[in-house]
């Protein structure tokens, strides 16, 4: 296959999942296999391809791989326009010098065009460097601009209005009260968090970080919503959650986990001959079988409790990795909630939503700081379709210490697999352009009002039109259902 056959197949590619009237193209793991991945965004699906030839290399990686990346959005649109130009220039160059010499007359004309529309360079030409979102209506208006031409072959028009405002809210919801500096605004993020079996009616915003309850062992659970100590704090209750429900206790955050090196090897994948990995564990003659693994286990208790002990309220110990049954039996034995395997993204949003970095190793760990491993939450279950969750909203910093970002996590019902990641791709590729817009606006003023004017409308006029909370209807209602 010529370069201008790999131009026409990306085109084609590009064009038949563009669009509302696009399809889901199936990308097959092997040529025997029923394994398969069924997408139209740019990203995953260019993801998937195997890209051999220069040209290939060039309109995926260069071209739409780029932009979803950097954007978020337009990625289809980018390769399409990228394979018609690269036909285009190969159509009219009979020979290499032709192709050479049309490529730097290209790379001159950017450059000049791109003078041209400078700021102030004359009267007669003007450029726009930026979507200025100076209200609701051009959060709704980008977010509808990249969930449509993904989902309407798969959902009601009805259904994608509805993440879009949902989609909106969120990330209005997780902007800060005060204009941040340059870098604390690529912080501004929002955790999606799937329901499958829901429909997508059931999808909501919560504050804070959520968590399935299945994942959660039932006597950590009692454990933390009991705790000795703990304060009752009053709550709206979100979506369909009670008044009083929630607990304010402190949480460790670990990066690792809790485990002792000689219990690494007592599991099953270890034990599979048929593996080939062979383990060997050396253990000094002077030790009983079994005497390493509990002096390691001793070790962590006692230097976890140097960590617990002078903090008082910590009710929650949060690791990314496991956690030694018999440490999680100790720790409930102290009246702390483990929560083990967590994952990097899970832990990444709790520590971003509360400001709290956390811990990597309990070695030279003498005492907890504010901010160092520990924080405070505000925890409650929560109801959404039938699916329990556990909500971690993140409790006001002491110390006159200036507050985290606020959180958001949106709950997406999605009733299949398939759905699900199709939604999630989506949904990720709104946020992600309404942060890159939002990054756009250079001076801590301009941001300043984008928020101001941001949260204000959000705060009347989202809930009542897409949210699950009802509000009195305002004013502006009409005019946003017209947009």
């Amino acid at each position: 296959m010529d370069t201008a056959a790999h131009c026409q197949a990306y085109a084609d590619l590009a064009i038949g999942c563009f669009g509302p009237h696009g399809r889901l193209k199936a990308l097959q793991a092997a040529p025997n296999t029923p394994a398969s991945v069924l997408t139209s965004i740019s990203g995953p699906l260019l993801q998937g391809i195997r890209t051999m030839h220069p040209v290939q290399q060039l309109l995926s990686a260069g071209a739409a791989q780029a932009q979803h990346a950097q954007y978020g959005d337009g990625g289809l649109g980018c390769l399409y326009l990228a394979a018609r130009l690269t036909q285009a220039a190969l159509k009219e160059s009979a020979t290499r010098a032709h192709i050479y010499e049309a490529c730097c007359t290209l790379e001159e004309l950017s450059g000049w065009i791109q003078e041209l529309l400078a700021p102030g360079s004359g009267a007669g030409s003007g450029a726009l460097e930026r979507v200025a979102c100076t209200s609701l209506q051009h959060y709704l208006a980008l977010c509808r601009g990249v969930l449509a031409p993904k989902l309407a072959c798969v959902l009601e028009g009805e259904e994608v209005e509805r993440l879009v405002g949902l989609t909106a809210e969120a990330f209005v919801a997780s902007l800060p009260d005060a204009a941040p500096g340059p870098a604390a605004a690529p912080a501004v993020r929002v955790t999606l968090h799937p329901v499958r079996g829901a429909a997508i009616d059931d999808s909501c915003v919560l504050p804070g970080v959520v968590l399935p309850v299945d994942d959660v062992p039932p006597e950590a659970l009692e454990a933390l919503l009991a705790s000795r100590g703990a304060t009752l704090v009053p709550g709206d209750g979100g979506a369909g959650g009670d008044a009083a429900s929630a607990v304010r206790v402190g949480v460790l955050l670990l990066s690792g986990g809790l485990d002792t090196p000689a219990s690494l090897y007592n599991t099953a994948k270890a034990a599979d001959v048929s593996s080939g990995v062979q383990v060997v564990v050396e253990q000094g003659s002077s030790a009983a079988q079994g005497d390493v693994e509990e002096q390691e286990l001793q070790r962590l208790q006692e230097a976890l409790a140097a960590l617990l002990r002078p903090a008082g309220s910590v009710r929650l110990v949060a690791c990314q990795k496991g956690i030694h049954p018999g440490l999680q039996e100790w720790l409930l034995g102290q009246g702390v909630a483990p929560l083990q395997r967590l994952g990097a993204a899970r832990l990444a949003a709790l520590s971003l939503a509360s400001g709290c970095a956390p811990l990597e190793t309990l070695v030279g760990s003498a005492a907890l700081a504010p901010g160092q491993g520990l924080c405070e939450v505000s925890a409650r279950v929560q109801e959404v379709a039938g699916s329990r969750l556990l909500q971690l909203v993140p409790a006001p910093l002491s110390g006159g210490r200036a507050p985290p970002p606020p959180a958001a996590t949106l709950v997406l019902g999605c009733s299949s697999d398939l759905l699900c990641d199709l939604v999630q791709a989506a949904v990720d590729a709104a946020l992600r352009l309404l942060r890159t817009t939002l990054l756009q606006v250079g001076d801590a003023g301009g941001r300043l009002l984008v928020l101001a004017m941001g949260k204000e409308f959000c705060a009347d006029v989202l809930p009542s039109t897409y949210g699950c909370r009802p509000r009195p209807l305002c004013p502006e209602l009409g005019a946003l259902s017209g947009s």
